[in-house]
């Protein structure tokens, strides 16, 4: 899995995430979001996805509400380390009734 943030115009960000699956096969979905919290639509074949909301509380935290169909699916708060090497993805799934937390760790390769 591999995930981009970058700048893009008017103060908003472009958020690339691809996943490359064992049998070669890639999913992808691509957005350019102002971090007001406004929902904006995701192209790309994440069929469970089909928006995007984010919101920058911190220089270094990054919050981010994907949604289907009008619905909440997950929130995602991102992390950096201060070393600025490495990355952590915290996730709500909306569909969870227990709200448990699941964390990711990511390590910057460019």
């Amino acid at each position: 899995m591999t995930i981009s943030f970058r700048p893009a115009q008017d103060g908003k960000w472009t958020t690339r995430v691809e996943i490359v699956a064992p049998d070669g096969s890639v999913k992808y979905s691509e957005s350019t979001a102002a971090l007001d919290g406004v929902a904006v639509p995701i192209t790309g074949n994440m069929g469970f996805i089909d928006t995007v909301a984010l919101r920058q509380p911190a220089p270094d935290t990054l919050v981010m509400t994907l949604g289907k169909a009008g619905t909440r699916v997950s929130t995602r708060v991102y992390t950096v380390a201060k070393d600025l090497k490495s990355m952590t993805e915290t996730i709500v799934w909306s569909s969870d009734n227990s709200q448990k937390l699941e964390t990711t760790h990511f390590n910057r390769v460019e």
